[in-house]
């Protein structure tokens, strides 16, 4: 039999108390458990409880003397932030945390007086054994936030007891407006209830407003209770659970709460709103109807609402709703189902069962942290094992400083950087008792089957530029390295002032994959940085570009003497071709010659590489192109542009060397101007490729995306992207141009029909930053909605130009994909009456349709200049890791929980019922950050810009 004690006392009411109750109610009918609650005598818990009837023991609660549960091992199931009242059980048991509010860190810290590290390491600890779950989504986003740990989504819902449908079809009375805001009114809440009452002051009706605020607390004097003739605020009490379903039944109308309060409504089928909540005064006309939130969220913060995809309501739209729609019991009903689905005792008992079976945290381990005390600047103070690995460190390095032990700030200084390192580690899967097994080299658990992404290279700076050491992790061990030439330095004075304070004010900003600690707020005082390999060696052997300092001077003279200026276009894709404007405003310059030059794309072998080659150079051909093949492959050689051709201005828009032959790479061309203009729109997290290869270091000019990505390369490239600059971005240029008529390429139709790109990315076979791909999970299930939907919608296949390789010899679904399975299936999308198979360019394809399914990150606000909506898929193998610039655009747009029944819910919803509530924030997002300065095209930008260098301007 497993003890299970569950420990909150409290006397005062609360939805977490009803929720921890209804768990132990339900977890006491499996025979197989023993459950003990701690409380007090007066807890508010025994209320609820009759002790042999639910099965449920009750364990006296004293504070002062924390009372001794018994001798057997159980497991401890306690809110985090009662931490600081931990009770003393067997030592052998285990403990699960609760985090159900999201004030549960800061009450945490408080209560146990952590100081930031200690608290890091108190939460590394529970991540690393699986022991704590959440209510919701918004309180594990909460979490994240604070801590910076992506806890896994391990939920354990709120629970309602089931009731009969009790549902009222009429309105209360047709000359008023019933509304009831439920919960507790305390100090964290009250701004919430305020907003509400704010939002109903500001609602012009005949009709008299009526709210009920049903319950109680310290800060009910804060509430807005002012009365007119046509509002009236009614403060109820609290109003015991058995007559709480019938007082709003006879009484309310609408139910705005979050919560248990919410639940408590939508279970007699009250339409039921959830309320968005601050911890100060605001104004936030947005509401969330209950059935349509995710992750199971009962209530969020404003700046919640995008990140969860939140679909939201004014008041006033809530309010015509019920009352000029008459929509009170269809609202119901739905309120009714959803809880009754999604938020039963037994769903959630079974996931608490799991829970309490997925911790590995010893009730030891908690006890020890928890009597953590601040670290004292005092070198007599023995260090825990695990930071003796500083110790060598510090060592090692032979300080001129003499005997460290009479510096008092280097003890905590150790115990500092130790700390983040092993965050950081275990943040990675690394857990730090292995490399307390040895100095030099650890081993690394991991199993085969684990999705944590692991560095290379990873290298510690202090102040931000002091080389402390390497971390190398190379086949499953993890080595400490230390450069032999590496100079002694010597502390200053001002040095240790600085580190004496340093525990006080730091704060920790984790970004992209450098881990960022900042003395004061402001003062960089460590590094580290996580790299695949490090930079020196991201690139083939260093580039010679001494000779360039003088290109711009010399072509400004040529430029001037009347000579035309050479001007290549690099293209390796028809798909990638982004130069079309560009070229033609070079092209009718009399001052330039124009050429495209085709170049081979060599990392999927030879024969796709020979078949992009012709199929891109006879593409740009036959649209009337001077364009070139660099690679003749009868002869298999490679044409000589830099001799050849004599450029003196040269496009590129792939920075990647291994795409590409050496040969036409930016670093053979310091004889001339090279300008960069990525193929793609950048979105995921990979500094490196995006800001820190050599081609973005050497080009004159790297033309960004977007005003983001301008600012993310001053703080991630090397060079802090002195040569960056955002014009806008060609790609777009016929989207923002109004008079860009657009070319109908899709396939005629008897009549009229929705036009839907589905757009499969190629990574789906795994990838160390990320994969995005679901093209094995729907391959079969897109076929189906096409004839399923071949009387309305119209489907136009654009893959990915590497899905057909990546695809070749792969087992999916149990069958091997041979070029002759391939082909079927491309076959079956280019000849099935309401579809076409679509390998080119795409803007006249985007501007024609009305939606797009995809997974590839750069479509992602290449399709949302369209204007069109767009649903991301994702699976549950995908491993989504966003940059800055990608997060903000993955908010806006529709994507999946679950897949097949989600796309089928956007086809349905949002394309054919022309239902695109995200319209406007995509609209306004676009305006934001993508439109070009000046109002002018990228490309005509572009231009001016190199036609203002050539003039010396």
């Amino acid at each position: 039999m497993k003890n299970i004690c569950i420990f909150f006392p409290e006397k005062k009411i609360g939805g977490g108390i009803y929720w921890l109750v209804r768990l132990a109610k339900e977890l006491a009918k499996d025979n197989s458990y023993s459950v003990y609650y701690i409380d007090y005598k007066e807890g508010f818990a025994r209320t609820l409880i009759d002790e042999e009837k639910d099965n449920v023991k009750f364990i006296d609660y004293d504070a002062k003397q924390r009372y001794c549960l018994f001798d057997e091992e159980c497991t401890l199931v306690l809110p985090i932030h009662n931490l600081y009242r931990l009770p003393i059980v067997n030592p052998k048991s285990k403990v699960l945390f609760i985090n159900w509010n999201n004030v549960c860190l800061p009450l945490l810290k408080r209560h146990c007086k952590f100081l930031r590290y200690d608290m890091n390491y108190f939460l590394m600890e529970i991540f690393s054994h699986n022991a704590q779950v959440f209510v919701d989504g918004t309180h594990r986003d909460k979490c994240n936030q604070i801590c910076e740990i992506n806890f896994k989504p391990n939920y354990i819902p709120l629970m309602m007891e089931h009731k009969e449908p009790l549902f009222v079809k009429n309105i209360i009375n047709e000359d008023e407006i019933n509304i009831a805001i439920l919960g507790r009114i305390v100090p964290d809440k009250v701004h919430a209830i305020n907003n509400v009452i704010n939002q109903a002051n500001n609602y012009k009706t005949d009709k008299k407003i009526i709210f009920h605020i049903i319950g109680d607390g310290v800060a009910k004097d804060k509430i807005k209770t002012r009365h007119s003739k046509k509002f009236e605020v009614r403060l109820c009490g609290v109003i015991k659970e058995d007559e709480l379903d019938n007082y709003l039944l006879k009484n309310i109308d609408v139910l705005f709460a979050m919560g248990t309060s919410v639940l408590n409504g939508a279970s007699v089928g009250i339409p039921s709103y959830i309320i968005p909540t601050e911890n100060k005064p605001f104004n936030f006309n947005e509401f969330v109807f209950l059935p349509y939130t995710t992750d199971l969220i009962t209530g969020f913060y404003p700046n919640q609402k995008d990140r969860f995809r939140l679909k939201t309501i004014k008041f006033e739209d809530v309010i015509e709703k019920i009352y000029i729609n008459n929509q009170k019991y269809e609202l119901g009903q739905q309120c009714y189902e959803y809880v009754n689905k999604n938020f039963t005792a037994s769903f959630g008992c079974e996931q608490f069962k799991k829970a309490l079976n997925d911790t590995t945290l010893s009730y030891t381990t908690v006890a020890q942290i928890k009597n953590i005390q601040e670290v004292k600047a005092n070198a007599e103070r023995k260090l825990p094992l695990k930071y003796k690995i500083l110790d060598k460190i510090w060592r090692h390095n032979k300080r001129k400083t003499g005997d460290f032990k009479k510096l008092k700030f280097i003890e905590p200084v150790r115990y500092f950087i130790l700390n983040k390192i092993e965050t950081h580690l275990l943040n990675k899967g690394v857990i730090m008792e292995d490399l307390l097994s040895g100095f030099k080299e650890v081993s690394l658990p991991l199993s085969k089957s684990s999705t944590l992404v692991l560095k290379e290279f990873n290298r510690v700076y202090l102040f931000n530029k002091l080389h402390l050491f390497n971390i190398l992790i190379n086949n499953d061990t993890i080595q400490i390295e230390f450069k032999k030439e590496e100079k002694d330095f010597e502390f200053t004075f001002l040095d240790a002032v600085l580190l004496e304070f340093i525990i006080k004010f730091t704060r920790v900003k984790n970004k992209y994959d450098n881990l960022y600690l900042y003395l004061f707020g402001f003062i960089p005082f460590l590094k580290i940085e996580t790299r695949t390999v490090p930079y020196e060696k991201m690139n083939p052997e260093p580039a010679d570009f001494s000779s360039h300092k003088n290109v711009l001077k010399n072509l400004r003279k040529k430029y001037k003497s009347e000579e035309k200026i050479n001007v290549l276009f690099f293209v390796s894709r028809i798909s990638c071709f982004i130069w079309e404007r560009l070229y033609n405003l070079f092209k009718n310059d009399s001052k330039f010659n124009v050429t495209i030059c085709v170049i081979p794309f060599i990392l999927d072998g030879q024969t796709e590489m020979e078949k992009q080659l012709n199929l891109t150079y006879n593409k740009l051909k036959e649209e009337g192109y001077n364009v070139i093949k660099v690679y003749d492959e009868k002869n298999d050689t490679y044409f000589d542009v830099a001799n050849e051709l004599k450029p003196d201005i040269i496009f590129h828009n792939k920075g990647w060397y291994r795409f590409l032959p050496r040969g036409y790479h930016v670093f053979n061309y310091p004889q001339c101007l090279n300008y960069i203009v990525e193929y793609g729109f950048s979105g995921a997290k990979n500094p490196d490729g995006h800001f820190n290869l050599d081609a973005h270091w050497l080009a004159d000019k790297y033309f960004l995306p977007s005003k983001e990505h301008l600012n993310m390369a001053k703080e991630l490239s090397k060079i802090k992207g002195k040569n960056c600059m955002f014009l806008g971005y060609p790609k777009f240029d016929n989207f923002f141009d109004k008079n860009y008529i657009p070319k109908d390429v899709w396939k005629p139709q008897e009549k009229k029909k929705k036009r839907i790109i589905w757009a499969p990315h190629w990574l789906f076979d795994g990838g160390d930053m990320y994969k995005t791909a679901t093209f094995h999970e729907i391959y079969d299930f897109m076929l189906r909605l096409a004839e399923k939907y071949s009387d309305c919608v119209q489907f136009a296949f654009k893959p990915h130009p590497m899905l057909y390789k990546r695809c070749l010899n792969k087992t999916i679904d149990d069958k091997v994909w041979t070029e002759e399975v391939i082909d079927k299936y491309y076959k079956e999308w280019e000849t099935k009456p309401n579809c076409q198979l679509e390998q080119g360019a795409f803007d006249d394809l985007f501007l024609t349709s009305d939606g797009m399914i995809f997974d590839s990150i750069s479509f992602m606000a290449e399709y949302m200049v369209s204007g069109k909506p767009s649903l991301f898929t994702v699976c549950e193998n995908s491993k989504l890791n966003f940059d800055s610039m990608g997060e903000k655009v993955y908010s806006k747009l529709y994507h999946t929980k679950n897949l097949k029944e989600d796309i089928e819910n956007f086809i349905n919803e949002v394309i054919i019922q022309e239902n695109d509530y995200m319209k406007a924030e995509r609209d306004k997002f676009v305006k934001q950050y993508l439109i070009p300065p000046e109002g002018g095209s990228a490309a005509k930008n572009i231009y001016n810009y190199i036609k203002g260098e050539l003039n010396g301007k």
